[in-house]
């Protein structure tokens, strides 16, 4: 069981809940880490949000009166936050490794962020309670307001780094539109989504496999279930069939050919959820 009290320690932000707790309760205070703490007359639980113990804030000898017992309340739960939060950190941290290494990289991210954003907002509130309500006007209210920026700033670069490793694995996505009005030299008779995933190189290969037996051919495209998609170049007539499925495979796709209700035949490529 680590212990944190009246001499300064490698730790300033335990440090600083001690020399909070002395203040507050008017006696020398410590700090024990570990879930293995009993709650007593003058020993407070550490818990986060999620209720879960940590360590305990300890006083000593001194009275006590509803006044210092309140405060000591605050500092408390402040201590658990900041417990929590360190927790959550280190999550997050595990978090933006696999970002950076591993598989399913936005669905990481939307299942966990929220959560565990809710440790340093938790210190925030925390260190903001305690800078405006018992140590309102007294000169440690001053660095609560510090600690409370220093948490601010923690939880920022945790956001940037976390969404800075998760752009950096997004999928590439291509402007079809202005892929097809590139190919053809005007703007074309296309109707479909503007953005779509895929290798702008590969798919600026298969538009033009596609377009160069056609070029005044009609483009459709659409978005299927799952983040797939498709496009459609109509009528097919004179395609080279063997550049077209190449340049399919290239980007990704499966080509197909159907046959349309006015008897031209159209070629599609149909992709499957990124």
């Amino acid at each position: 069981m680590a212990l944190r009290g009246a001499q300064p320690s490698d730790d300033p932000e335990l440090d600083g809940i001690v020399r909070l707790a002395a203040h507050v309760g008017g006696s020398p205070a410590f700090v024990a880490l570990g879930a293995r703490s009993a709650p007593g007359p003058r020993t407070w639980l550490l818990r986060g949000l999620d209720g879960e113990v940590r360590g305990s804030l300890t006083v000593g000898a001194g009275a006590l009166d509803a006044t210092r017992r309140a405060g000591l309340d605050l500092v408390a739960a402040q201590a658990g936050a900041l417990l929590e939060r360190r927790d959550r950190e280190e999550r997050m941290l595990d978090v933006i490794d696999v970002l950076q290494h591993g598989d399913d990289q936005l669905t990481t991210v939307v299942d966990r962020v929220g959560t565990e954003l809710e440790g340093e907002l938790a210190a925030v509130h925390g260190h903001l309670s305690l800078a405006s309500g018992p140590l309102r006007g007294e000169a440690p209210a001053a660095a609560c307001v510090s600690a409370a920026l220093g948490a601010i700033d923690r939880m920022r670069h945790l956001v940037v780094e976390l969404l800075g490793s998760a752009a950096a694995d997004l999928p590439p996505s291509t402007d079809l539109r202005a892929l097809v009005a590139e190919t053809l030299g005007h703007d074309p008779d296309y109707a479909g989504p503007e953005r779509v995933g895929g290798d702008p190189d590969a798919l600026r290969d298969l538009v033009r496999a596609l377009l160069g037996s056609s070029p005044d051919g009609r483009v459709r495209a659409g978005l299927r279930g799952g983040g797939g998609w498709w496009i459609e170049v109509a009528p097919a007539d004179g395609a080279e069939p063997d550049a077209c499925v190449r340049a399919a495979e290239a980007a990704g796709g499966v080509l197909d050919l159907a046959e349309q209700p006015d008897g031209t035949t159209a070629v599609r490529v149909t992709f499957p959820p990124g």
